[in-house]
């Protein structure tokens, strides 16, 4: 299942099962939540969601879900699970802390000051990385006191890979570093956007095995590209391949051989969700495309 905020239009659920034919299924009218920027996290058989407030919706029935809950106001930006609580980036208030232990009842139980407005958060066992104007590492081992470990002097959109490296990327190219030690973090390698489209910035990065898929964007004059790079030698990442889109794209997750997300498409920012085939890493090719309103599975 996808499930996609697509603002005035409410949330909407997808049947991923044939990721050339997406259909959606499901969907929580605008008129009990609107979901503006929406990132989600699942836990159990709900979908806490990160927007203008902490939002539980219950997805036990995807095809129709019901929102249990709202908790706080703000812009939030990002959400991470760890055990019963909710880490939430919440832009220039920093990282927000609320226990979920009852689902149904959110409530705020602590706060990360964060060095510059905290735009996304990853889990790393008992770490909590906070990306803002640099990585900050939280040791979240206690949830509601967490411990500054380091901090990590890059800044952009982060990805964790499943074998410890961090991607680190921005308007310089994508930086990987070795984060299999959180205490003591160092750079394997760089690689600048140049290889395909100067001018661009990194907005969306994940990851696969050793392939990392990333996504550009530059304006104007409105153009996106989604690229595969070879993670295999550390030391020297190696680009296979790349797609015009035709806008930025962000929040990938990887499906078998198909990477799908959403997309801002052209000068006035309609909505897409598209599915890219990654079969043939040196030929990735659009599969599927379709107007949602505004995307963010």
């Amino acid at each position: 299942r996808i499930f996609l905020a697509d603002g005035l239009a409410g949330l909407k659920t997808y049947n991923s099962s044939d990721l050339s034919d997406i259909e959606q299924i499901g969907i929580l009218q605008p008129d009990e939540i609107y979901f503006p920027g929406f990132a989600s996290a699942r836990m159990g058989s709900y979908l806490i969601g990160a927007g203008y407030h902490l939002s539980v919706v219950d997805v036990d029935d995807p095809s129709q879900p019901r929102l249990v809950a709202t908790e706080g106001y703000g812009y939030f930006r990002d959400i991470v699970i760890l055990g019963s609580h909710a880490f939430v980036a919440a832009d220039s208030v920093g990282v927000q802390v609320y226990d979920l232990s009852s689902p149904e009842s959110p409530r705020l139980a602590g706060a990360i000051a964060t060095d510059g407005s905290a735009r996304q958060v990853i889990l790393s066992n008992h770490h909590l990385l906070s990306i803002s104007d640099t990585v900050e590492v939280f040791d979240v081992s206690s949830p509601t006191e967490p411990q500054l470990v380091t901090t990590i002097d890059h800044h952009g959109t982060a990805h964790l890979t499943a074998d410890d490296r961090l991607l680190v990327g921005n308007s310089d190219g994508f930086t990987m570093i070795d984060a299999s030690d959180l205490t003591d973090p160092s750079v394997f390698g760089v690689l600048a956007t140049d290889w395909n489209d100067p001018g661009s910035t990194v907005v969306g990065v994940t990851s696969h095995g050793d392939n990392a898929y990333v996504t550009t964007y530059a304006a104007p004059p409105w153009r996106g590209g989604f690229h595969v790079v070879d993670l295999a030698n550390p030391q020297s990442p190696v680009p296979l391949g790349s797609v015009a889109l035709d806008g930025p794209a962000f929040d990938f997750i990887v499906r078998r051989d198909t990477v799908v997300g959403g997309m801002y498409k052209g000068e006035e920012f309609s909505g897409n969700l598209v599915a890219i085939d990654v079969t043939d890493p040196t030929r990735p090719f659009v599969i599927a495309e379709i107007d949602v309103g505004v995307p963010d599975p």
